[in-house]
């Protein structure tokens, strides 16, 4: 039986992604979840000599999404040629939920205006007998993680 004690960690195993206007789509991997502050200093004349260090813009690395190609998977390619075409109606929200070891969500994470930049089909082989995989790289404006209550049922 898995393990529901608090401090335990989350295992990084049971998570689905959501795709605004195409649903959950099977996802073997998520990758790039990263986000940081440009650090901008500054420095006024009758300040110490050190410099002061204030919050700078925000940056969000690109995402990769993996997958197994199926016969009807045709999401990521349609949402990829969207964006070829200049579609700005592209952007869409994607959201990752992760589980604990029952299936009760504990963290969601949605990243805002997500939009496919790339897209990487596995290697062909004719004396291979691998799940050939997909992968999109999603570039994405914005970032809001919550934490799930552990105490709701």
């Amino acid at each position: 039986m898995a393990s529901t004690y608090p401090l335990d960690p989350i295992l990084n195993h049971k998570f689905v992604v959501t795709v605004e206007g195409i649903g959950q789509i099977g996802a073997s991997e998520v990758t790039g979840l990263e986000n940081e502050n440009e650090v901008v200093e500054y420095r006024e004349g009758q300040d110490p000599i050190a410099m002061r260090k204030i919050t700078g813009m925000t940056s969000y690395s690109n995402v990769t999404i993996k997958r197994g190609i199926t016969i009807n998977s045709s999401e990521f390619l349609q949402w990829r040629q969207e964006v070829i075409a200049n579609t700005m109606a592209s952007r869409r929200s994607v959201i990752i939920q992760i589980s604990d070891g029952t299936g009760k969500p504990v963290r969601t994470l949605k990243l805002f205006k997500a939009w496919p930049v790339k897209m990487t089909i596995g290697d062909l082989s004719s004396s291979g007998n691998d799940v050939l995989m997909e992968d999109m790289e999603l570039a994405y404006e914005g970032l809001k993680i919550t934490l799930e209550n552990p105490n709701d049922t």
